[in-house]
């Protein structure tokens, strides 16, 4: 089952991808109880913003952690890096490119 956090701007249809592809999935934009789910998690996909990490390190969850690379900051690819080293067994640091190239070698 996924559990889809997806913010307020993404107007993809996660809803129908996922029943397409048959997976059980709970999609939304914004939960005001974000601790029930950080708590049924066994493992989180996400960004490296600073509550998100230090969310992940006070519930103990492991998560690969896929930073956001913007042209004007790589404050979320520090914070990732920092946190990974602090907490080795709950964070995997992987750049979004990396991954997009492993995903579409697996997926081909």
């Amino acid at each position: 089952q996924v559990i889809h956090q997806t913010g307020s701007r993404d107007k993809t249809d996660w809803h129908n991808f996922y029943k397409q592809q048959n997976i059980p999935a709970h999609v939304f934009a914004y939960e005001d109880h974000i601790q029930d789910f950080y708590l049924l998690a066994n493992l989180i996909i996400c960004r490296a913003g600073a509550g998100t990490l230090f969310e992940l390190a006070f519930f103990a969850k492991k998560a690969v952690v896929i930073p956001l690379k913007a042209k004007t900051t790589d404050h979320q690819i520090a914070n990732a890096r920092e946190m990974a080293k602090r907490y080795p067994d709950l964070f995997i640091v992987r750049e979004q490119e990396a991954l997009l190239s492993t995903l579409t070698q697996l997926l081909n």
